[in-house]
């Protein structure tokens, strides 16, 4: 990943100590010339390799050195993903809201009663996986269906996300099941921009939480 490699070089140049707190997300993205989610992309892989320390609610600090750079490579990072997700899946759920079927529906009512019986464990992720996967299906476009499950595979396949993902459910962040039921109902009203709408501010509000942790 070039900006950890970056943030590495910057940490070198800087003269900073460990325990020496890191400059905020904002500048360093500014500093590097890179966007915000580069940057606590970086921070994870930086994290893993050993080089700095994230503080929730305080920051982030200088651990070593020197990093371990065959970590500081992971591919597809979380922030990614996730952007990625913001353009399609409000669009699927428009989609779905104008072909979806009771069987469906019903289908995606069950997925909901999981993750309320799970009740923030890791097990609701895999629920919160299924729901938004069968989401897709019900558009039953293979090529949307298909891509949708290959961004939720990532999450499990590289260590970049996966540990991010780990991290997230260390922090007591969970699926918010409220919104999910929000995409719920106007996927069975079929009205395909509320349904748009119900996704876009899930994802945004997924997408913010998770930015919390580096802040």
């Amino acid at each position: 990943m070039r900006a950890a490699t970056q943030i590495a070089e910057f940490i070198s140049k800087g003269n900073l100590k460990p325990g020496d707190k890191l400059p905020p997300e904002r500048n360093l993205a500014k500093i590097l010339n890179v966007s915000r989610p580069t940057v606590r992309e970086a921070m994870i892989a930086l994290e893993l390799s050993g080089l700095i320390e994230v503080k929730t609610g305080s920051g982030v600090y200088l651990k070593m050195n020197k990093p371990n750079l065959v970590l500081m490579d992971k591919g597809i990072g979380p922030f990614e993903v996730l952007e990625l997700r913001r353009i399609l899946e409000p669009e699927v759920a428009a989609l779905a809201a104008s072909r979806i079927r009771k069987a469906q529906l019903r289908r995606l009512e069950k997925i909901l009663s999981e993750m309320k019986n799970q009740n923030d464990t890791p097990a609701m992720q895999t629920s919160d996986k299924n729901f938004h996967i069968h989401i897709a299906e019900v558009v039953a476009n293979t090529a949307i269906s298909g891509t949708i499950r290959w961004l939720w595979e990532i999450r499990e396949r590289t260590e970049l996300t996966r540990v991010f993902h780990e991290r997230i459910l260390q922090e007591g962040i969970f699926p918010l099941l409220e919104q999910h039921e929000v995409i719920l109902s106007a996927l069975a009203l079929g009205d395909p921009d509320l349904a748009r709408q119900a996704m876009s501010d899930h994802l945004e509000s997924a997408t913010k939480n998770a930015s919390n942790y580096f802040t």
